[in-house]
C-alpha cells in the first residue's frame, strides 16, 4: 500500500439539509443561516477547503420532497465524482401531514425519510463501504400535534406513540437518521409553554449577552472522565475554551438512547463508543442545569461521527445578530465562528481526518523552519507544534494527531489556563513523523536522473524510537520510518524547466541564543539552473566580494509551483549548505535555512588570519534563515 507524500489538500464538503425554503435559508432571513455560513468560512480549517451546500427538501410552495436524501447523496457523486462529508439537519417540519403544506403546520405526505433514505443514510455513515459521514442533528422545542397528522408506518420509522400531544420542531427530517435520530427528544415536552420551557436567555435572544456553557470533562476516547478535559469541540486557544452560546427561550431536549441495540450502536475492537454530553446550560426558569450539546465519536466502532444539539438557535440568523462579525480575536462572536469551524473538522469522516493529517505533516516537514534537520525528535516537535499553533485551531490539531495514529489525548489546557499542551513523548512522536517526511524528501532530492512525483511506500510496521502512536501516524502517510530512511517509488514524469544565469539576493539570519548577537547578512547568488543541475558563484552583497563558487540542485515538487533548492559554498572558514523552497508565482522567491560546518583545519588556515579577504561569517553549528528573491 502506498500513500503520497505531497498529501492533496482535501476539501470537506457539508451538506446543509432543510425542510423549509422560505425560513431556513442560506441567506439574511430573520431565521436564516447566512450569519453562521459566514463565521465557518471564516474559520475553516487550515488543512482542507470547505464547500458548503444548502439544499431543501421542499425546494418551493410547489414542490414536495423532490430533493429527498437518497437522492442528494446519489446526485452529488454523480455531478462531482466525491461524496457528501457531512449532513448538517435544520428541519422545521413535525411529521408527515395529509396535504403538503408551508403554512402554520407544515408538512405533506412526505415529509419524513423513507426507508430508502434511511438505508442510503446508513450506508453513509458506515467507512466499510461508505463515507463514513458526520452528521450534526438539530431541532427545537416541541409544538402540538398538526391537527392532520398522518402517523409513519414505513419499516424503522412507524410511529409507536399513542395519541401524541406534543411532537418536536424539526423531528420529521431527525428521528429516523440512524443513530443521530436517538440523541434528541422528539415527543412530549420540553415546548414554549411557560409550564415546561427551557429557557437559557441570559437578557435578550437578539443581544449580545450570550449563555454561558459548563462542560463536561472527557478522556481521549470523547467518555466522561472527571479528570479529563472539555471535549475538543469547544478548543479555543492554548488553555482557553469555548464556554458561551448563542441563547433562545425554549431550548429543545436531548435525549439517552438505548445502546443495547449493537445494529444500530456499533462495538468495534475497543469496545462500544458511547454519546456522551458534552456542555450544558443553565435553565433561567428553574436555575437547573440543561444539556446542550451531546457529541458520538464513532470512529472506534467504524462509523461516523454524530453531535446533537439542543437547538438550532444556535445557529441563526436571529440569535447571531447581537454578534457582530468579523470579530475580534477572543471575542465571544469570535468563539462563536470557532465552534462552528470545529464542527466541521470533528464532523469529518476519519479517512478525510487522516488526508487532512498527511497535508499537515507534509508541509510542517517542508515549512522553512524545519528544513534543517534537527538531531533530536523533541526538538522538531516542539517547533512543529509552535509553526501549526501561529495558524491552526487547537481542535484541528488534535484531530489530525488523533486520526494519524496520534491516541494519546493531546492536553489543550484546563479551566485554570494551564498550559499543558504536549507531553514530551507526544512532542518526540511529531517529531519522528516529520522526520520520516524529510528523509523521503531528501531521499527523492538525491536521486539521479529526472525527477518524479514520488511515494512513500510503507513496507514496515516498527518504530524503534516511537510509540505505537507514531506507527499509525507514518502508516497513514505511507512512510517506513523503521530505519530512519524512507523507500521512494517512481511513477509520471514531471518536465523541468532550465532557469540560466539568474541572479538571486537572499538574507539570512543567525538564529541567535539568548544574550549572543544578531548576525545578519545580505548574499547574492549568480546562478544557472540546467534541469536539476545548480551551479554558480555567490557574492557578499555589501562590498560584493567574491566568496566562492556554487553547486547544488533543483528538484520540482509535484503538483505545485514549487522546488525544492539545496546550494552548497564556502564562507571564510565555512562550509555553507543553504536549502528550501523557491516559489514561482508573479515573482521567484525562496525561503530555506542554512547550517554552517567548519572547513578541515588545514583548509581553514589557509583563508584565516588578519589578512582574510573575507567578510565575517557564521560559525562552526550555526544555523539560521535565508529568504530572498530573483533579482
Amino acid at each position: 500500500m502506498t500513500a503520497p507524500l505531497l498529501a492533496t489538500r482535501p476539501t470537506i464538503k457539508i451538506l446543509l439539509y432543510t425542510d423549509d425554503p422560505n425560513t431556513v435559508t442560506e441567506g439574511n432571513d430573520f431565521l436564516g443561516l447566512g450569519s453562521m455560513i459566514e463565521r465557518l468560512k471564516a474559520h475553516a480549517p487550515v488543512f482542507a477547503d470547505l464547500s458548503i451546500k444548502w439544499v431543501s427538501r421542499n425546494s418551493d410552495q410547489d414542490h414536495h420532497a423532490d430533493n429527498k436524501l437518497d437522492f442528494l447523496l446519489r446526485k452529488e457523486i454523480e455531478d462531482t465524482g466525491e461524496p457528501f462529508d457531512e449532513i448538517w439537519f435544520f428541519g422545521l417540519h413535525q411529521a408527515n401531514t395529509d396535504r403538503f403544506s408551508l403554512g402554520v403546520f407544515r408538512g405533506g405526505p412526505e415529509s419524513e425519510l423513507n426507508p430508502d433514505e434511511v438505508e442510503a443514510l446508513e450506508k453513509w455513515m458506515r467507512v466499510d463501504g461508505g463515507t463514513g459521514g458526520g452528521v450534526l442533528m438539530t431541532g427545537d422545542h416541541n409544538n402540538p400535534v398538526p391537527p392532520n397528522w398522518l402517523p409513519n408506518k414505513n419499516g424503522r420509522c412507524t410511529d409507536t406513540v399513542q395519541k401524541p400531544q406534543l411532537f418536536g420542531l424539526g423531528r420529521a427530517l431527525g428521528r429516523c437518521v440512524p443513530r443521530a435520530g436517538e440523541l434528541r427528544k422528539w415527543d412530549g415536552p420540553p415546548s414554549s409553554r411557560s409550564a415546561d420551557s427551557l429557557n437559557t436567555v441570559a437578557c435578550f435572544q437578539t443581544d449580545r449577552v450570550p449563555q454561558q456553557l459548563s462542560h463536561e470533562k472527557v478522556n481521549a476516547d470523547g467518555e466522561p472522565d472527571p479528570n479529563g478535559q472539555p471535549h475538543p469541540l469547544f478548543f479555543y486557544r492554548t488553555g482557553r475554551f469555548i464556554d458561551i452560546f448563542p441563547d433562545h427561550r425554549h431550548e429543545g431536549a436531548l435525549a439517552t438512547p438505548n445502546l443495547s441495540n449493537t445494529a444500530v450502536w456499533p462495538v468495534g475492537p475497543t469496545g462500544q463508543p458511547k454519546p456522551c454530553v458534552v456542555a450544558c446550560g443553565t435553565n433561567k426558569r428553574t436555575s437547573e442545569k440543561i444539556c446542550l450539546v451531546t457529541a458520538y465519536d464513532g470512529d472506534r466502532a467504524g462509523v461516523g461521527r454524530i453531535v446533537a444539539d439542543s437547538s438550532w438557535h444556535h445557529y441563526l440568523n436571529l440569535n447571531l445578530k447581537g454578534f457582530p462579525h468579523p470579530a475580534p480575536p477572543t471575542s465571544d462572536s469570535d468563539k462563536l465562528g470557532q465552534f462552528y469551524g470545529n464542527l466541521a473538522v470533528w464532523l469529518a469522516p476519519l479517512p478525510k481526518r487522516r488526508q487532512m493529517a498527511q497535508a499537515m505533516f507534509w508541509q510542517l516537514a517542508n515549512f522553512t523552519l524545519l528544513l534543517e534537520q534537527p538531531e533530536a525528535p523533541l526538538q522538531a516537535g516542539e517547533t512543529a507544534y509552535s509553526v501549526l499553533g501561529r495558524s491552526t485551531s487547537p481542535c484541528e490539531i488534535h484531530e489530525l494527531l488523533r486520526a494519524s495514529g496520534q491516541m494519546q489525548l493531546v492536553e489543550h489546557g484546563s479551566s485554570n489556563n494551564a498550559m499543558e499542551n504536549f507531553s514530551n513523548t507526544d512532542k518526540e512522536s511529531l517529531g519522528l513523523v516529520i522526520h520520516a517526511y524529510q528523509e523521503a524528501l531528501i531521499r527523492a532530492e538525491q536521486e539521479t536522473g529526472t525527477m518524479k512525483p514520488f511515494e512513500v511506500e510503507n513496507v514496515s510496521q516498527e518504530l524503534p524510537r516511537a510509540s505505537m502512536a507514531v506507527a499509525g501516524a507514518t502508516a497513514a502517510a505511507g512512510i517506513n520510518a523503521s530505519n530512519g530512511s524512507a523507500s521512494v517509488g517512481e511513477k509520471n514524469a514531471v518536465a523541468t524547466s532550465i532557469v540560466e544565469n539568474k541572479e538571486w539576493t537572499i538574507d539570512i539570519k543567525r538564529d541567535a541564543a539568548t544574550g549572543e548577537p544578531e548576525f545578519a547578512a545580505t548574499l547574492v547568488f549568480r546562478l544557472d539552473m540546467e534541469n536539476e543541475v545548480v551551479t554558480g558563484q555567490v557574492w557578499n552583497g555589501i562590498d560584493r566580494q567574491l566568496l566562492s563558487t556554487v553547486k547544488g540542485t533543483r528538484k520540482p515538487l509535484p503538483g505545485l509551483n514549487e522546488s525544492f533548492v539545496a546550494l552548497e559554498f564556502e564562507w571564510g572558514d565555512v562550509i555553507m549548505t543553504l536549502s528550501g523552497t523557491m516559489t514561482e508565482s508573479d515573482t521567484v522567491s525562496f525561503n530555506g535555512r542554512y547550517r554552517a560546518t567548519a572547513l578541515t583545519t588545514l583548509h581553514a588556515q589557509d583563508k584565516s588570519g588578519t589578512d582574510s579577504p573575507y567578510p565575517m561569517a557564521p560559525g562552526d553549528g550555526d544555523t539560521g534563515s535565508g529568504t530572498g528573491q530573483q533579482t
